[in-house]
């Protein structure tokens, strides 16, 4: 309780944090690093003119909630200003870090215009994976006109209409729940 601690939050959260590890270290001349792993949810303002062929570039906005920029500085140490785990996949996206230096901090002045805040922004891209597409898509259009070609078939030939209904209708169920694993699970 003695030792002071910034209310650093996130301006674009949704939902709570997770926080699952964190650290502090003291430096002998004083210097404080603290540190923290969380799980958040974020919103991103994404823009799809270019879809399926789409990238993403979203952030986290930080800032604190009861020191004004001049009382406290927020700032990138040693030049890394976010890790991702290497471990981290999304089915339709691959995610990379953008670009994040010095040149993010921005200030914004509210109460009037007299008192600064200062936000930090800490970019990272969503590339989308075009094999989702490709393969989903394009599968789900094969078998839409395999289906289609069920019209031309004569109608005495009631077996091969049978067959070219059910082969369709199988085939994008079995695309469905082969979907459906790589999902992530929804509560």
């Amino acid at each position: 309780d003695m030792l002071w601690r910034p209310d650093v939050y996130i301006e674009n959260q949704v939902g709570e944090i997770l926080i699952t590890a964190e650290g502090l270290y003291m430096y002998p001349d004083g210097l404080q690093f603290m540190s923290q792993k969380f799980i958040v949810d974020l919103s991103c303002a994404m823009v799809f003119d270019d879809f399926p062929f789409d990238s993403q570039d979203c952030h986290i906005e930080l800032s604190t909630y009861t020191k004004s920029g001049n009382e406290l500085w927020l700032r990138f140490w040693g030049g890394v200003s976010l890790e991702l785990s290497p471990n981290l996949q999304h089915t339709e996206y691959f995610i990379s870090l953008g670009s994040s230096n010095e040149d993010d901090i921005i200030t914004r002045h509210f109460l009037n215009g007299t008192t600064p805040w200062r936000y930090t922004f800490h970019k990272f891209i969503l590339q989308r994976k075009t094999e989702f597409f490709k393969k989903y898509i394009g599968a789900s259009v094969m078998i839409a006109f395999v289906a289609y070609m069920g019209f031309w078939v004569d109608r005495r030939v009631a077996p091969a209409r049978v067959a070219i209904t059910l082969i369709p209708l199988l085939s994008l169920l079995t695309l469905f729940f082969g979907m459906a694993i790589l999902l992530p699970r929804s509560e």
